[in-house]
């Protein structure tokens, strides 16, 4: 998904002056993917669909390809590439269980996807 930041910059025809700028961003994504043994997949990108497509097609992880089918069980919007990575290396070093106990209670809440197979 992408943002629009507002930034203000120096004006380049009056260096004494600033100016309001748009830049775009790209929100950044930590995921979780149920595999069909069971087992949780954690990954992080900028467009989920795209990536899950990726995984169903055998081109996305070697890890997965063996356990297929797979579907959306959770996901966290970051505003870097760098915050998304430092959460997924946090999640990885959790046990089953917790992992587990985040999807379950977001999904109680309805801040992500359980149901959906995109």
């Amino acid at each position: 998904m992408r943002c629009k930041r507002r930034i203000a910059a120096p004006n380049p025809v009056r260096p004494d002056q600033t100016h309001v700028t748009e830049v775009c961003c790209l929100m950044w994504y930590l995921y979780i993917l149920r595999c069909s043994d069971g087992s949780l997949y954690t990954g992080v990108t900028t467009d989920v669909a795209r990536r899950l497509k990726q995984h169903r097609a055998g081109r996305g992880s070697k890890a997965l390809r063996a356990k297929l089918p797979i579907r959306l069980v959770y996901k966290e919007k970051h505003p870097t590439r760098s915050a998304s990575q430092k959460r997924e290396a946090e999640i990885k070093r959790w046990n089953h269980k917790k992992k587990q106990a985040l999807v379950h209670r977001k999904n109680r809440r309805g801040l992500c996807y359980n149901q959906t197979n995109r």
